[in-house]
């Protein structure tokens, strides 16, 4: 019986000072002679350098570092029980608490659905008389009632502790596994377990640790205050009597005003952590000198991270219907509220119609992001075959079969061009085959020590000074190799024309119309496009779907796949002894030994918007490379 405890604790501390010095850019407006001529009537952007009088200035630096800690804590129980001879079981349980992540200086916030908002609406906005009649019939009036909630939650302050992310603490991982010798030559094994995973190490800055942007001191300068009649800031002075500047604070009553209609990625306070239920069950068997394996294999991912960063707030996909009716702008009921004046389109005097039909639309579809929703699921099931043996004369063969399939709908996490889900909210909508799916794989690696040197058939005692030196040379090579087949990863086909912003959509999918499946080899689809024969998927299977409706086409599809990968390396070695501990080897290494081209279709190609759309014009691998290498260990 073991016991034990872990903890892990883990220090990012890191500076991002932005641009310090500022960033300038620099166009003919102030050096012609009417700033607001067209712009073939304008002067030149270096003259207006020189003068010092920019057409945008902005900065933004650190009020200072970042320090973030991740604590982790681990409590295990196991057993290792032999029931009877033949029979061994390892049961164990784990306990995983992650703690939530903190910062030296409290700069975490998270999104908090329970706060309020703090957006006041005007009393004196109408539906009725100030909107309807800017856009269609029956255009539905929003929902204002939404404005109330959702807010930004700092850490450390009401009733949250430091974390910016709620405690889990009913984490607990069973274990369980046996062997049981069933005959002398035959060995049944089986096991099954739960694993968490917490989000240690996804940090890559500030953005992705779930720090608020609003402890930065930042300035975007008002070039002009008249239209550009004249000119407010220069170069020498971007931010005359501060305007324009924003200072750094982490005052919770100021962050929360500056927060109001911004943009901005954070966690949940109720993220939770994901885990896997694995399990599988194999068989052994020594048949002769061959030692075979069979096993299956199974893993579910429950509560896992999904790709893209999912908005908070959405356009209900049932308003597509008024297509460009949406991008209208109309009266906003945020102005004039006593909203605060953060440079934010809430304060504007107008605003898009589609951001008041969304589902908060004090936020503003597609700018408050969660991170690492977790709400993903995928399934992985596989079968493993394996055959090894090792035949006289120094050969040696072992074989592996692997037949699979993974499901998942995690999005963008395993490197699908679809992050979101096309209405941005519903992520059963990329459930599919996984662009990681590979159904077969065959690995045969293969080792042959030539039958020449010391206790070897050819030269195994040398006595004479040639022999001996015909040993040295002769003596004691090895030629090994390695070959993979494997199935092709399946294909994602895209379109470029998208949904316009601020909806808080994924990527727009193409229509599928027909049959995309062709009998074009491969070979004849390589080239450019005045040189194929034909194209790898068929282009009329599929339309281009218009901005304001969603696409039929399966995010991967199902049944159609790249090239499949066959590739061989090789490498041939020979060690000359000096003695036990000392020896000079000398190698040499061909990957791709046959100089197999595996063609693959990039994005371009996977694009029905695209002229070389199904054509090959590259490969997932790299021609042949041989390399010669030599050490001496002593």
């Amino acid at each position: 019986l073991k016991a034990g405890y872990e903890y892990r604790p883990i220090y990012l501390n890191n500076t991002e000072p932005g641009t310090p010095s500022g960033g300038a850019s620099f166009d003919g407006a102030w050096t012609g002679l009417n700033q607001q001529a067209p712009l073939a009537q304008q002067g030149l952007g270096f003259a207006s350098f020189l003068l010092g009088l920019p057409s945008g200035f902005s900065f933004e630096s650190s009020q200072a570092g970042w320090s973030v800690a991740f604590k982790n804590h681990g409590l295990y129980l196991q057993d290792d029980w032999k029931v009877a001879r033949t029979l061994t079981l390892n049961l164990g349980l784990r306990w995983e608490y992650e703690m939530p992540m903190t910062e030296r200086f409290d700069r975490l916030g998270f999104i908090d659905y329970d706060r309020e908002s703090g957006v006041r609406v005007n009393s004196g906005w109408n539906f009725a008389t100030d909107v309807a009649n800017r856009l269609p019939a029956g255009a539905p009036a929003p929902n204002l009632g939404t404005v109330n909630r959702i807010g930004l939650g700092l850490v450390n302050t009401g009733d949250v502790g430091r974390g910016n992310t709620q405690k889990v603490l009913g984490n607990f991982g069973p274990r369980v596994g046996f062997a049981w010798q069933l005959r002398p030559r035959t060995v049944v094994r089986g096991g099954m377990g739960i694993l968490y995973s917490g989000y240690t190490g996804n940090a890559s800055g500030s953005g992705s640790l779930g720090i608020h942007p609003f402890f930065r001191t930042s300035g975007n300068a008002l070039i002009s205050s008249d239209n550009g009649r004249t000119i407010s800031a220069t170069l020498s002075n971007p931010f005359p009597n501060n305007v324009g500047l924003l200072f750094g604070t982490n005052d919770p009553a100021e962050v929360q005003n500056r927060s109001i209609g911004g943009s901005y990625p954070l966690y949940q306070f109720n993220h939770r952590p994901s885990y896997e239920i694995a399990y599988n069950f194999g068989l052994q068997q020594q048949v002769g000198k061959w030692a075979l394996e069979s096993t299956f294999i199974g893993n579910r991912g429950v509560h896992l991270y999904v790709g893209g960063n999912p908005f908070v707030s959405t356009l209900p996909p049932q308003y597509l219907a008024l297509g460009s009716a949406l991008e209208t702008p109309v009266p906003n009921p945020f102005a004039n509220a006593g909203n605060p004046e953060n440079g934010y389109q809430i304060t504007r005097p107008t605003i898009p119609y589609k951001t008041l039909l969304s589902d908060y639309p004090h936020l503003s579809a597609g700018s408050v992001r969660v991170l690492q929703r977790p709400t993903g699921n995928s399934i992985y099931l596989a079968g493993f075959f394996r055959a090894e043996r090792r035949f006289g004369n120094g050969f040696s063969f072992g074989a592996a079969y692997t037949v699979s399939k993974l499901i998942e709908d995690t999005a963008a996490k395993t490197g699908t061009v679809y992050g979101l889900p096309q209405d941005g909210r519903n992520f059963r909508d990329l459930r599919g085959i996984s662009v990681q799916d590979i159904p077969q794989k065959l690995a045969v690696s293969y080792l042959y020590e030539l039958p020449i040197g010391r206790g070897r058939r050819l030269l195994g005692s040398p006595a004479t000074l040639g022999s001996k030196v015909l040993e040295a040379i002769a003596g004691g090579w090895q030629l090994a190799g390695f070959s993979v087949i494997q199935s092709g990863y399946p294909l994602q086909i895209t379109q470029s024309d998208d949904f316009t912003g601020g909806m808080g959509y994924g990527k727009l999918r193409p229509t599928l119309t027909g049959n995309y499946k062709t009998d074009v080899s491969v070979s004849d689809a390589v080239g450019f496009p005045n040189e194929v024969k034909g194209r790898y998927v068929n282009r009329d299977a599929f339309s281009v779907t218009p901005r304001y409706q969603f696409g039929t086409a399966p995010p991967v599809l199902p049944n159609m796949r790249q090239p499949r990968w066959n590739q061989t390396d090789l490498a041939i070695l020979k060690k000359f002894r000096f003695s036990e501990s000392r020896y000079f080897e000398v190698r040499g290494e061909a990957r791709n030994a046959f100089n197999h081209s595996i063609f693959q279709l990039g994005n371009n190609e996977m694009n029905i918007q695209n002229a070389n759309f199904g054509t090959f014009q590259s490969t997932a691998n790299e021609p042949r490379n041989v390399q010669i290498g030599a050490r001496f260990v002593f």
